[in-house]
């Protein structure tokens, strides 16, 4: 009995070694299927090469005044307009903008492992049609472009600001201010009304991984709560233009000899300097060959200025006469800006010239009057009407040199001649009222006073004559004037005819014609 009770112990305790065996590859089996089922989660995980679309907000500048704007130009070009097109502004062509973008960056994405993403020259407008699979994610701008955030919500980093209309890429980016141009668009509920107002556009720069990757589907840190930092200010630029223009000028020969000195100007345009900050100040500078200089200073906006410009005799080396002389002007601008980009300066040349022409004021010849005498001393309205034989004809000149008039001590008296002429011929003529050359046979008493500039002539025979007078200046200048006028011979006396009846009536009205006939009856 005790040998049979001591097998059944030990058969009892082999049976309870197995069932525990069992129980413990059962537990054993149980724990496996959680890192079973790890393992096949990893499994079906797609492992693939990765796109991220590098989302960039561009700074640009406008003005809007007067219904039209502009886009300033940041590297100091010529500036693009823009057409309005519906609901927003588009521009009429490109400009250039710059980017702080290296060509690597490197997702802050679990699974990812630092793995840096290469720009593949391909920067397009921003579309939500850009992710085409599960490969593609929007990014947002870290430490310049160096490392990024990925998110599934673009809006995180492109926050509504509108796409660029196109956008020309660069093939590499330098990380240290790339220029690409874009085609901007503003809409027109966005618009302000002034100068160099600030706006933004935004663009998309597609990198792709160095090695395939898990796809992200937008857990772990890369995902959410990502920001994207406005854009790095663009650098500050400056670009001055001027274009300067002299006015010739004409100045008096006589009185610039006497006097010695004239005037002109100069003016400089500097308007079309660029730049895409503000402008804080400006100096214009010029010279001549004559001695002339300037320097000025100004605050805001480089404007358009001009300015007088002095001239001697002496600094144009004039001789007298008439003539020419031509002065070479130079000039200078140098234009400031200051912006969130830093400050810039610019400057620029440019030439001209200006003319001095030394004139002549050309004598004017003039007959003053002709006037039958003595009626011309009562100043009868008729005394240039009626001219008859033996009775003197008062001719008065009004001839005069306006050097003369001006400058009567530094000026030669001008030389006249009075002619008169009949049938085409020169019967009389009178040199400087001095002088007396004239046919007899036509003409009585002949008189001339030189300081009042008279002549007196009784003509003796009647018919047309014509009075011709020259005046000649210092230089020889000329001017010539003309008048003809009809002598009558002797005039008849009046006769009184008196128009009646040769009998009246009293009380009876006579037909008398009027009041002279009256008096001649009367008397």
């Amino acid at each position: 009995m005790s040998i049979g009770s001591e097998d059944m112990k030990k058969q009892t305790l082999k049976n309870c070694i197995c069932w525990l065996q069992r129980i413990v590859c059962m537990l054993l089996i149980l724990g496996m299927i959680p890192v079973l089922n790890i393992n096949a989660g990893a499994a079906n995980t797609k492992v693939q090469y990765q796109w991220v679309m590098l989302i960039s907000k561009v700074a640009i500048k406008y003005t809007y005044e007067n219904g039209k704007m502009t886009l300033y130009n940041i590297l100091g070009g010529k500036s693009v307009s823009m057409t309005k097109q519906g609901k927003v502004w588009v521009a009429d062509g490109e400009i250039p903008v710059k980017t702080d973008y290296s060509d690597t960056t490197v997702p802050k994405v679990d699974g990812w492992s630092g793995t840096k993403f290469t720009y593949t020259g391909t920067a397009t407008p921003f579309s939500t049609n850009l992710i085409k699979g599960s490969n593609y994610h929007w990014a947002g701008n870290y430490s310049g472009g160096k490392e990024c955030e990925v998110s599934t919500d673009p809006e995180e980093y492109r926050r509504g600001v509108i796409s660029a209309v196109e956008v020309n890429p660069p093939g590499g980016l330098s990380g240290n201010g790339t220029v690409y141009y874009i085609t901007p668009q503003i809409p027109v509920s966005d618009v302000k009304v002034g100068k160099l107002q600030s706006y933004a556009n935004s663009a998309v720069f597609w990198f792709k991984s160095e090695k395939a990757l898990p796809d992200y589907s937008g857990g772990g840190s890369g995902g959410g709560g990502g920001t994207d930092p406005d854009p790095e200010p663009e650098e500050t630029t400056a670009s001055a233009d001027l274009s300067i223009k002299a006015n010739d000028v004409s100045v008096n020969y006589k009185k610039f000899s006497v006097e010695g000195k004239g005037e002109t100007s100069v003016t400089f345009d500097p308007t079309d300097s660029s730049t895409n900050a503000d402008w804080t100040k400006y100096v214009l500078s010029g010279s001549d060959d004559q001695g002339w200089k300037m320097n000025e200073n100004y605050n805001g906006r480089p404007r358009k200025k001009s300015f007088p410009i002095e001239f001697t005799k002496e600094s144009l080396k004039y001789k007298g006469g008439l003539g020419s002389a031509t002065v070479d002007v130079r000039g200078s601008v140098k234009v400031y800006a200051d912006g969130d980009g830093g400050s810039a300066s610019d400057s620029a040349n440019a030439n001209t010239t200006y003319t001095v022409k030394y004139v002549n004021n050309e004598p004017v010849a003039a007959i003053d009057k002709v006037s039958t005498l003595p009626l011309a001393d009562a100043g009868s309205k008729y005394d240039t009407t009626f001219y008859y034989v033996n009775k003197p004809v008062r001719i008065t000149d009004g001839s005069y040199d306006p050097e003369y008039q001006a400058y009567p001590s530094d000026t030669k008296k001008p030389t006249g001649q009075y002619a008169i002429q009949y049938k085409g011929q020169n019967v009389l003529v009178s040199t400087n009222f001095d002088s007396i050359e004239k046919w007899d046979t036509l003409f009585g008493e002949v008189s001339q006073d030189k300081d009042n500039r008279t002549l007196d002539v009784t003509f003796t025979q009647p018919g047309y004559y014509t009075i011709k007078t020259i005046i000649a200046d210092e230089l020889g200048a000329q001017d010539t004037a003309t008048k003809t006028i009809y002598v009558n011979g002797e005039p008849e006396p009046p006769t009184a005819i008196i128009n009646s009846s040769d009998y009246t009536f009293v009380n009876y009205p006579f037909p008398v014609k009027s009041l002279r006939q009256i008096l001649i009856m009367i008397s």
